[in-house]
């Protein structure tokens, strides 16, 4: 089963309560059934419990309700852009993924801005390789800069060791990510990994699921269908707390670190308590 952030909602509270917190206003059961793909009958269930728990009243969510969300709110956001960007080369001889511009919109602004308009302002950003790029978000967006001075020879594993005090509610992010559509939430009621469904052959990560969607395993390449990772996380706090307590960043100078976009430390961090969002 997989865990939800610190909470003690189900999810079908969780998701009836967190569609009247982003509606500011009174729902019908069948608006709420729309915005959250639940059946009326479940969101009928849903919302008589949250009643009497003093959740909901007159339609709306209470204080004691936004009260019951707290736990699930995503406290920051870490965007790690401190890697070589290898398979990107040459374009990466010039500049960090990060910097690159899709539609005439850099890659790393945009996902800030999409990060803001969900209410997370709480922003690191994780530099190393031509870090220069990458300075000025700390005045235009407020964004905390952290060098990671062993980008070279350490993974995303050793970016996220550097600031492993500060991860708790989190959403991992890729400098390099393009959404064409906002995926983040201001609350999230379980860690998962997001993926993006590739039809062929494919050299990205691929992720194998149990019931429920939890994460079962992970292969490198695959010769047809699978989800593929896109690099972006939800980190719960146990997650977050069980990678401080239990990883340790690569050696220097590891033949198997620091080429993959993602290390297997910090993938079984979140696959402990992880499911897959599929975007």
């Amino acid at each position: 089963m997989v865990k939800p952030m610190t909470g003690t909602l189900s999810q079908p509270q969780f998701d009836v309560l967190y569609a009247l917190l982003r509606a500011d206003a009174p729902l019908t059961q069948r608006q709420i059934q729309e915005s959250t793909r639940m059946s009326l009958g479940g969101v009928n269930t849903a919302v008589r419990m949250c009643e009497a728990a003093g959740y909901i009243d007159k339609r709306r969510i209470t204080q004691a309700g936004r009260e019951a969300l707290e736990p699930y709110r995503v406290d920051n956001a870490v965007i790690m852009a401190a890697g070589l960007a290898q398979r990107f080369a040459p374009i990466s001889y010039e500049r960090p993924k990060g910097a690159l511009r899709v539609r005439g919109e850099g890659l790393i602004e945009r996902q800030i801005e999409q990060l803001h308009a969900a209410g997370i302002t709480d922003i690191t950003v994780i530099v190393g390789y031509k870090k220069e790029y990458f300075f000025h978000l700390a005045d235009r967006f407020g964004a905390k800069i952290v060098v990671n001075d062993d980008y070279v020879t350490r993974n995303n594993n050793g970016s996220l060791w550097v600031v492993r005090e500060s991860l708790g509610n989190t959403y991992v992010c890729s400098s390099d990510d393009y959404f064409t559509s906002n995926p983040f939430d201001s609350h999230v009621y379980q860690a998962y990994y997001s993926a993006q469904y590739v039809e062929g052959p494919t050299q990205e990560w691929c992720i194998t699921t149990g019931p429920g969607g939890r994460i079962t395993g992970v292969t490198a390449t695959t010769p047809g269908r699978c989800w593929a990772t896109s690099t972006s996380t939800a980190h719960s706090q146990p997650a977050s707390g069980a990678f401080s307590k239990r990883s340790t960043p690569c050696p220097k100078r590891r033949p198997s670190c620091g080429s993959r976009s993602t290390s297997s430390t910090s993938r079984s961090s979140t696959w402990s308590s992880g499911s897959t969002r599929r975007e």
